[in-house]
């Protein structure tokens, strides 16, 4: 059985080797990061910026880290705005780390475009799968909604 999707912690020699493994013109496998661990590379960050205890503490700081992460959930072609509309909008305070965010996940800004980051947009992004934009787009009704809508036709 062949694998369409990958998804993967951020690790770039796995995510290498898988690349070299599975994506090759005899599979049409599609890697992608894992949600789950994009949250943590930024909770890292955050603890070793020493912001642990304002995130904990601090409902609108932690909403404001949040808002990273929501980044995926942005057409990929959308990101690098939303990134420059986060960053002129969020306290100072968070530019360290949007300042990591941005050269790992959207690539640096410079005068003829972004840099390339470590982790392409298309490999951490939510929607550049086309399966997962449709699970995001279409959810499956819960266990309940289609008991209730049982209920309703009896």
């Amino acid at each position: 059985m062949e694998s369409k999707l990958i998804m993967m912690d951020f690790e770039l020699a796995s995510i290498n080797a898988f690349g070299v493994k599975f994506v090759t013109t005899t599979h049409s496998s599609i890697i992608s990061g894992c949600f789950f661990h994009l949250q943590n590379s930024i909770q890292r960050k955050v603890q070793g910026l020493g912001f642990k205890t304002n995130y904990e503490q601090d409902p609108v700081f932690s909403h404001h880290v949040n808002q990273i992460a929501a980044l995926a959930f942005l057409q990929p072609n959308d990101v690098s705005q939303g990134f420059d509309d986060l960053y002129n909008s969020l306290p100072q305070m968070l530019h360290p780390l949007l300042g990591y965010f941005e050269d790992a996940y959207v690539g640096r800004n410079r005068t003829q475009g972004r840099a390339k980051p470590m982790f392409e947009i298309e490999l951490w992004n939510m929607l550049s799968n086309a399966r997962l934009r449709h699970l995001i787009m279409h959810p499956l009704p819960s266990i309940l909604q289609q008991l209730e809508g049982l209920a309703h036709n009896l």
